[in-house]
């Protein structure tokens, strides 16, 4: 098989191929997939907190893409969602 480096051309080469290096290429590709999958959420798995942060912050996406609340500025939730979490507890076990 040749090699096809032009962009738009892909759709050419593929007409121009014989079934059976169609089956092949596609069969390739979809090794590939999986494999690349595997390699994906192994890293996933792999990063810590900071890193995924770090990974995060590079992405470059404006503020105005995204909003956060002004309570979001200040505090992360958590101590909210323990106090919610507590009184769902209590409200629970009846105290």
């Amino acid at each position: 098989m040749k090699f096809v480096w032009k962009i738009g051309s892909l759709r050419e080469y593929a007409a121009s191929m014989r079934d059976d290096e169609k089956k092949t290429w596609m069969s390739q590709w979809r090794s590939a997939a999986i494999e690349l999958e595997k390699i994906r959420a192994q890293e996933l798995r792999g990063l810590s907190e900071q890193n995924s942060a770090d990974l995060f912050n590079r992405c470059a996406i404006p503020e105005c893409a995204y909003w956060i609340s002004p309570e979001r500025l200040q505090s992360s939730g958590l101590v909210e969602q323990q106090k919610f979490f507590m009184r769902s507890a209590e409200y629970a076990s009846g105290h």
